[in-house]
């Protein structure tokens, strides 16, 4: 998994897309980042949007957390005493937030981050979790194809 400082262009998609995609949760050993008690609200919020496969995008190649020493982090993601609420496979999808003409694009293992190593994403897309619409909903697609380049997403 490559490393991309919050809210930086992300050249997933190529450079000529990236000033479209802002990096969130792109996490390196040896790189410093942000930390912070999450609020549970987002924490939830953040395991619905990840636990749908994302329409736009089936699979990403696999990645595991550079952080880790040993374990190279979890496969999947549950939350303890929370029954109903989804396992998320995590390392092998990433989640595209709408932004204000642009995408937030975070790797599934953000919330491994959070709890394991207590990462504290930006304030702006811990509120872009809390206000996006279901993934699978029309609002969503949406506004993703209103935010993307051009003819990226269909």
């Amino acid at each position: 998994m490559s490393f991309y400082a919050d809210l930086a262009p992300c050249d997933y998609f190529g450079a000529e897309h990236a000033a479209r995609f802002k990096a969130v949760g792109w996490l390196e050993e040896g790189r410093e980042f942000r930390r912070g008690k999450a609020d549970p609200r987002f924490v939830h919020k953040l395991i619905l949007l990840l636990a749908e496969p994302n329409p736009l995008e089936p699979s990403a190649d696999p990645y595991f957390c550079e952080i880790c020493s040993f374990s190279r982090g979890p496969s999947d993601f549950h939350l303890f005493q929370s029954p109903g609420m989804p396992k998320v496979p995590l390392g092998n999808r990433n989640l595209f937030l709408p932004g204000n003409g642009f995408l937030y694009i975070a790797p599934s293992l953000i919330l491994h981050y959070i709890d394991a190593h207590q990462y504290a994403p930006p304030d702006e897309f811990v509120k872009a979790v809390l206000d996006c619409p279901p993934t699978r909903s029309q609002e969503y697609q949406k506004a993703i194809e209103a935010n993307a380049p051009k003819g990226l997403f269909r």
